[in-house]
């Protein structure tokens, strides 16, 4: 969320919407559009890779 309303901001838009959180999990996971919880269709058979932090 935080991700997305600093994306949208950076860009001066006034209002958030879809896009701004389509870009910020790309931007965080670096995944394909397919693979894009945001973008994807059938979002729940995305097999997600977990990460050390």
């Amino acid at each position: 969320m935080i991700d997305a309303i600093e994306i949208a901001s950076a860009r001066g838009d006034t209002k958030l919407d879809s896009q701004h959180f389509v870009d910020a999990y790309f931007a965080r996971e670096g995944c394909s559009a397919g693979e894009n919880i945001f973008l994807a269709p059938r979002w729940s058979a995305i097999q997600l890779h977990s990460r050390t932090v």
